[in-house]
């Protein structure tokens, strides 16, 4: 049986797989630094301020964890292609924002980080191949991809809306548990009384 191949460490990658690697640093980078000012005074952002540091672990623990590499095929460079072009709409989309409101309103970040997760995707499918191997495809390299979009502002309406909502959930899911907890009491309290009395039909 053979073995299952090895990641390859960065110094052995191609030039081109290298610039990548170093392509999706800097873009995390850059992104943590617009982020940044959001991380520190939003405390509902708090958490983000740890993101960098996270990604840069998952990654570390993907290319650890057991996963496998991707051969190429006509569907994986259809995907390639469908992030690489989601991410340059979400970009384009950024700019028409900034220039519509403001660098600082949400829809700004929101509209970054889709593009960020987008070039992290289909570089993902890239270091992932069966020539590269520098990234196994498993899901802590998924994670760590996807994580970035609790990290970022989303327009107030939304978030009222997604608050709303969650509320509504809570409340509906405490009222049918105390609907059940009712109903499991009469249950007791009726088959209590029914042995107490006795059963009738014996």
């Amino acid at each position: 049986m053979s073995e299952a191949p090895s990641v390859v460490p960065f110094g052995e990658l191609p030039r081109l797989a290298r610039l990548t690697v170093l392509g999706l640093g800097a873009a995390a980078l850059a992104l943590a630094v617009r982020l940044w000012p959001e991380w520190r005074h939003n405390p509902d952002l708090s958490h983000g301020l740890f993101m960098p540091i996270v990604f840069a672990l998952l990654i570390h623990e993907a290319r650890l964890a057991p996963g496998r590499f991707l051969a190429t095929t006509r569907g994986l460079n259809v995907a390639w292609g469908l992030l690489i072009a989601a991410a340059i709409a979400a970009l384009i989309a950024a700019g028409l924002y900034a220039a519509a409101v403001d660098w600082s309103h949400p829809l700004v970040d929101l509209s970054l980080t889709a593009s960020w997760i987008g070039v992290a995707a289909a570089g993902l499918l890239v270091l992932s191949n069966r020539v590269v191997r520098f990234v196994p495809w498993n899901w802590t390299a998924i994670v760590a991809i996807v994580l970035w979009c609790l990290c970022t502002p989303i327009p107030p309406g939304t978030y009222s809306r997604l608050t709303l909502a969650l509320q509504l959930w809570v409340t509906e899911a405490v009222d049918v548990s105390r609907l059940l907890k009712h109903g499991c009491t009469l249950a007791t309290k009726a088959v209590g009384r029914f042995t107490r009395q006795g059963n009738p039909i014996a």
